[in-house]
Protein backbone atom coordinates (compact mmCIF):
# COMPACT_ATOMS: atom_id res chain seq x y z
CA UNK A 1 0.00 0.00 0.00
CA UNK A 2 1.23 3.50 -0.87
CA UNK A 3 1.21 6.08 1.88
CA UNK A 4 -0.55 9.40 1.46
CA UNK A 5 2.83 11.11 1.11
CA UNK A 6 3.90 8.73 -1.68
CA UNK A 7 0.64 9.33 -3.56
CA UNK A 8 1.03 13.11 -3.35
CA UNK A 9 4.64 12.88 -4.55
CA UNK A 10 3.64 10.65 -7.45
CA UNK A 11 0.89 13.06 -8.54
CA UNK A 12 3.34 15.98 -8.37
CA UNK A 13 5.86 14.06 -10.50
CA UNK A 14 3.22 13.32 -13.13
CA UNK A 15 1.95 16.88 -13.12
CA UNK A 16 5.40 18.17 -13.99
CA UNK A 17 5.68 15.94 -17.08
CA UNK A 18 5.33 17.86 -20.39
CA UNK A 19 2.11 17.19 -22.25
CA UNK A 20 2.34 14.22 -24.61
CA UNK A 21 5.42 12.63 -23.01
CA UNK A 22 3.87 10.47 -20.27
CA UNK A 23 2.59 7.86 -22.71
CA UNK A 24 5.85 8.03 -24.59
CA UNK A 25 7.76 7.36 -21.37
CA UNK A 26 5.61 4.30 -20.71
CA UNK A 27 6.29 2.91 -24.18
CA UNK A 28 9.99 3.69 -24.06
CA UNK A 29 10.63 1.79 -20.82
CA UNK A 30 14.26 1.58 -19.71
CA UNK A 31 16.24 -1.33 -21.16
CA UNK A 32 19.41 -2.57 -19.51
CA UNK A 33 22.68 -2.24 -21.38
CA UNK A 34 23.14 -6.01 -21.28
CA UNK A 35 19.76 -6.60 -22.94
CA UNK A 36 20.50 -3.98 -25.58
CA UNK A 37 23.96 -5.41 -26.24
CA UNK A 38 22.61 -8.93 -26.64
CA UNK A 39 19.80 -7.65 -28.88
CA UNK A 40 22.27 -5.87 -31.16
CA UNK A 41 24.63 -8.88 -31.30
CA UNK A 42 21.83 -11.31 -32.18
CA UNK A 43 20.16 -8.99 -34.68
CA UNK A 44 23.41 -8.01 -36.40
CA UNK A 45 24.18 -11.72 -36.68
CA UNK A 46 20.81 -12.24 -38.36
CA UNK A 47 21.52 -9.33 -40.72
CA UNK A 48 24.88 -10.81 -41.65
CA UNK A 49 23.37 -14.26 -42.20
CA UNK A 50 20.58 -12.79 -44.34
CA UNK A 51 22.96 -10.79 -46.51
CA UNK A 52 25.29 -13.78 -46.96
CA UNK A 53 22.37 -16.04 -47.87
CA UNK A 54 21.01 -13.54 -50.38
CA UNK A 55 24.40 -13.14 -52.02
CA UNK A 56 24.90 -16.90 -52.20
CA UNK A 57 21.50 -17.38 -53.81
CA UNK A 58 21.19 -14.24 -55.94
CA UNK A 59 24.57 -12.55 -56.22
CA UNK A 60 25.57 -14.29 -59.46
CA UNK A 61 22.21 -15.14 -61.00
CA UNK A 62 22.58 -12.98 -64.12
CA UNK A 63 19.92 -10.72 -65.59
CA UNK A 64 16.35 -11.56 -66.34
CA UNK A 65 14.17 -9.59 -68.75
CA UNK A 66 13.09 -6.55 -66.73
CA UNK A 67 16.43 -5.90 -65.00
CA UNK A 68 18.17 -6.35 -68.36
CA UNK A 69 15.98 -3.62 -69.82
CA UNK A 70 16.62 -1.26 -66.89
CA UNK A 71 20.36 -1.88 -67.16
CA UNK A 72 20.42 -1.30 -70.91
CA UNK A 73 18.46 1.95 -70.62
CA UNK A 74 20.71 3.19 -67.80
CA UNK A 75 23.88 2.20 -69.66
CA UNK A 76 22.62 3.94 -72.82
CA UNK A 77 21.79 7.07 -70.82
CA UNK A 78 25.38 7.19 -69.58
CA UNK A 79 26.50 7.02 -73.23
CA UNK A 80 24.44 9.95 -74.47
CA UNK A 81 21.12 8.36 -75.40
CA UNK A 82 17.99 9.52 -73.62
CA UNK A 83 15.37 7.32 -71.99
CA UNK A 84 11.87 7.51 -73.49
CA UNK A 85 13.25 9.08 -76.69
CA UNK A 86 16.19 7.00 -77.94
CA UNK A 87 15.50 3.82 -75.93
CA UNK A 88 11.97 3.23 -74.75
CA UNK A 89 10.59 1.86 -71.51
CA UNK A 90 7.90 3.17 -69.18
CA UNK A 91 9.33 2.91 -65.67
CA UNK A 92 10.22 6.02 -63.69
CA UNK A 93 13.45 7.94 -64.26
CA UNK A 94 14.88 6.98 -60.85
CA UNK A 95 15.08 3.36 -62.07
CA UNK A 96 17.23 4.30 -65.05
CA UNK A 97 19.28 6.80 -63.04
CA UNK A 98 20.11 4.02 -60.56
CA UNK A 99 21.11 1.68 -63.40
CA UNK A 100 23.16 4.46 -64.99
CA UNK A 101 25.13 5.03 -61.77
CA UNK A 102 25.67 1.28 -61.31
CA UNK A 103 26.92 0.70 -64.85
CA UNK A 104 29.06 3.86 -64.79
CA UNK A 105 30.72 2.60 -61.61
CA UNK A 106 31.23 -1.06 -62.46
CA UNK A 107 30.01 -1.77 -65.96
CA UNK A 108 27.27 -4.24 -66.83
CA UNK A 109 28.52 -7.16 -64.71
CA UNK A 110 25.36 -8.81 -63.36
CA UNK A 111 26.99 -9.38 -59.97
CA UNK A 112 26.82 -5.63 -59.37
CA UNK A 113 23.04 -5.91 -59.51
CA UNK A 114 23.24 -8.20 -56.47
CA UNK A 115 25.47 -5.64 -54.73
CA UNK A 116 22.97 -2.89 -55.55
CA UNK A 117 20.09 -4.91 -54.13
CA UNK A 118 21.96 -5.65 -50.90
CA UNK A 119 23.04 -2.02 -50.42
CA UNK A 120 19.51 -0.67 -50.98
CA UNK A 121 17.99 -3.42 -48.83
CA UNK A 122 20.31 -2.81 -45.86
CA UNK A 123 19.87 0.97 -46.19
CA UNK A 124 16.09 0.52 -46.05
CA UNK A 125 16.43 -1.71 -42.98
CA UNK A 126 18.54 1.00 -41.29
CA UNK A 127 15.79 3.55 -41.98
CA UNK A 128 13.26 1.16 -40.43
CA UNK A 129 15.53 0.93 -37.38
CA UNK A 130 15.44 4.74 -37.18
CA UNK A 131 11.63 4.66 -37.31
CA UNK A 132 11.60 2.05 -34.53
CA UNK A 133 13.90 4.25 -32.44
CA UNK A 134 11.52 7.20 -32.79
CA UNK A 135 8.48 5.12 -31.88
CA UNK A 136 9.74 2.69 -29.23
CA UNK A 137 13.45 3.02 -28.48
CA UNK A 138 15.04 0.23 -26.46
CA UNK A 139 15.43 -2.99 -28.40
CA UNK A 140 13.16 -1.74 -31.18
CA UNK A 141 15.93 -0.54 -33.54
CA UNK A 142 17.99 -3.78 -33.69
CA UNK A 143 14.84 -5.89 -34.09
CA UNK A 144 13.59 -3.61 -36.89
CA UNK A 145 17.02 -3.76 -38.56
CA UNK A 146 17.01 -7.56 -38.51
CA UNK A 147 13.41 -7.94 -39.67
CA UNK A 148 13.87 -5.22 -42.30
CA UNK A 149 16.77 -7.22 -43.74
CA UNK A 150 15.33 -10.72 -43.48
CA UNK A 151 12.06 -9.73 -45.12
CA UNK A 152 13.88 -9.34 -48.47
CA UNK A 153 16.94 -11.53 -47.89
CA UNK A 154 14.98 -14.70 -47.11
CA UNK A 155 12.49 -14.81 -49.96
CA UNK A 156 10.02 -17.73 -50.16
CA UNK A 157 10.88 -20.74 -52.30
CA UNK A 158 8.03 -19.90 -54.67
CA UNK A 159 7.55 -16.33 -55.84
CA UNK A 160 3.83 -15.60 -55.52
CA UNK A 161 4.16 -12.95 -58.21
CA UNK A 162 5.27 -15.39 -60.91
CA UNK A 163 4.31 -18.76 -59.46
CA UNK A 164 7.83 -19.91 -60.29
CA UNK A 165 10.46 -21.55 -58.13
CA UNK A 166 13.19 -20.43 -60.54
CA UNK A 167 15.90 -18.62 -58.49
CA UNK A 168 16.08 -16.01 -61.25
CA UNK A 169 12.68 -14.71 -60.09
CA UNK A 170 13.20 -14.82 -56.33
CA UNK A 171 14.86 -11.47 -55.82
CA UNK A 172 14.21 -7.79 -55.23
CA UNK A 173 13.39 -5.64 -58.24
CA UNK A 174 15.02 -2.26 -58.74
CA UNK A 175 11.67 -0.37 -58.73
CA UNK A 176 10.38 -2.19 -55.65
CA UNK A 177 13.57 -1.74 -53.64
CA UNK A 178 13.78 1.96 -54.52
CA UNK A 179 10.15 2.52 -53.53
CA UNK A 180 10.76 0.86 -50.16
CA UNK A 181 13.91 2.95 -49.60
CA UNK A 182 12.31 6.29 -50.47
CA UNK A 183 9.08 5.54 -48.60
CA UNK A 184 10.92 4.59 -45.39
CA UNK A 185 13.04 7.75 -45.66
CA UNK A 186 9.91 9.90 -46.12
CA UNK A 187 8.26 8.40 -43.03
CA UNK A 188 11.39 8.76 -40.86
CA UNK A 189 11.86 12.43 -41.86
CA UNK A 190 8.18 13.10 -41.09
CA UNK A 191 8.48 11.52 -37.64
CA UNK A 192 11.54 13.59 -36.77
CA UNK A 193 9.94 16.76 -38.18
CA UNK A 194 6.75 16.26 -36.20
CA UNK A 195 8.73 15.94 -32.96
CA UNK A 196 11.13 18.82 -33.66
CA UNK A 197 10.53 21.93 -31.54
CA UNK A 198 12.49 24.23 -33.87
CA UNK A 199 10.22 25.41 -36.67
CA UNK A 200 12.86 25.86 -39.38
CA UNK A 201 14.43 22.47 -38.70
CA UNK A 202 10.97 20.92 -38.81
CA UNK A 203 10.24 22.69 -42.12
CA UNK A 204 13.45 21.39 -43.71
CA UNK A 205 12.75 17.85 -42.50
CA UNK A 206 9.15 18.02 -43.74
CA UNK A 207 10.33 19.24 -47.14
CA UNK A 208 12.94 16.47 -47.23
CA UNK A 209 10.19 13.97 -46.42
CA UNK A 210 8.32 15.28 -49.44
CA UNK A 211 11.40 14.97 -51.66
CA UNK A 212 11.70 11.29 -50.75
CA UNK A 213 8.00 10.81 -51.37
CA UNK A 214 8.39 12.47 -54.76
CA UNK A 215 11.33 10.20 -55.60
CA UNK A 216 9.16 7.18 -54.82
CA UNK A 217 6.51 8.52 -57.20
CA UNK A 218 9.25 9.11 -59.79
CA UNK A 219 9.89 5.37 -59.58
CA UNK A 220 6.27 4.33 -60.07
CA UNK A 221 3.37 6.77 -60.16
CA UNK A 222 1.25 4.70 -57.79
CA UNK A 223 4.01 4.50 -55.14
CA UNK A 224 2.45 7.15 -52.89
CA UNK A 225 1.48 5.06 -49.84
CA UNK A 226 4.64 5.97 -47.89
CA UNK A 227 4.18 9.67 -48.62
CA UNK A 228 0.53 9.51 -47.54
CA UNK A 229 1.65 8.00 -44.22
CA UNK A 230 4.28 10.74 -43.87
CA UNK A 231 1.64 13.45 -44.43
CA UNK A 232 -0.64 11.81 -41.87
CA UNK A 233 2.19 11.87 -39.32
CA UNK A 234 2.80 15.57 -39.94
CA UNK A 235 -0.89 16.48 -39.62
CA UNK A 236 -1.90 14.14 -36.78
CA UNK A 237 1.26 14.19 -34.68
CA UNK A 238 0.66 13.00 -31.08
CA UNK A 239 2.35 16.10 -29.63
CA UNK A 240 -0.57 18.18 -30.92
CA UNK A 241 1.14 21.46 -31.83
CA UNK A 242 -1.09 24.20 -33.26
CA UNK A 243 -3.07 23.18 -36.32
CA UNK A 244 -1.49 25.98 -38.37
CA UNK A 245 1.98 24.56 -37.69
CA UNK A 246 0.94 21.03 -38.64
CA UNK A 247 -0.72 22.15 -41.85
CA UNK A 248 2.30 24.31 -42.70
CA UNK A 249 4.62 21.31 -42.35
CA UNK A 250 2.32 19.25 -44.56
CA UNK A 251 2.32 22.06 -47.13
CA UNK A 252 6.11 22.23 -47.20
CA UNK A 253 6.20 18.45 -47.55
CA UNK A 254 3.91 18.62 -50.59
CA UNK A 255 6.14 21.30 -52.11
CA UNK A 256 9.13 19.04 -51.52
CA UNK A 257 7.36 16.21 -53.33
CA UNK A 258 7.09 18.38 -56.44
CA UNK A 259 10.84 19.02 -56.60
CA UNK A 260 11.94 15.62 -58.03
CA UNK A 261 9.34 15.87 -60.82
CA UNK A 262 10.46 19.44 -61.59
CA UNK A 263 14.13 18.41 -61.60
CA UNK A 264 13.55 15.49 -63.98
CA UNK A 265 11.33 17.65 -66.19
CA UNK A 266 14.10 20.26 -66.52
CA UNK A 267 16.68 17.53 -67.15
CA UNK A 268 14.69 15.90 -69.94
CA UNK A 269 13.81 19.29 -71.38
CA UNK A 270 17.51 20.14 -71.57
CA UNK A 271 18.13 16.81 -73.32
CA UNK A 272 15.32 17.32 -75.81
CA UNK A 273 13.29 14.40 -74.44
CA UNK A 274 10.68 16.21 -72.34
CA UNK A 275 7.61 15.35 -74.42
CA UNK A 276 8.66 11.71 -74.70
CA UNK A 277 9.14 11.60 -70.91
CA UNK A 278 5.63 12.97 -70.31
CA UNK A 279 4.03 10.70 -72.91
CA UNK A 280 5.71 7.52 -71.66
CA UNK A 281 5.68 8.02 -67.90
CA UNK A 282 2.41 9.86 -67.36
CA UNK A 283 0.11 9.10 -70.29
CA UNK A 284 1.21 5.55 -71.15
CA UNK A 285 1.18 4.44 -67.50
CA UNK A 286 -2.32 5.85 -67.03
CA UNK A 287 -3.79 3.68 -69.79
Amino acid sequence: MMSVTDRVATRQDLSTQPSGTIGEAVVKSPTSWLTLTLAWIVCLGLVGAGVWGYWEGQGDRGYFVDEGVYTYVGWSWAHGEWPYRDIWDHKGPTVYATAMLRTAWGGTDARLLGVQEIVIGVATAMLLAGIAYCLWGGAGPPVALALGTLVWAQRPLVDFGTGSADPAHIHMSTPGSLIALFSAAAILCALVAARNAHMWSAVLLAALSGVFGGLAACTKLNAVAGFVIALAILVATPQRPPLVRRLSLAGFSILGAILPFAAFALLFRAGGAFHEFVDAYFFFNSI
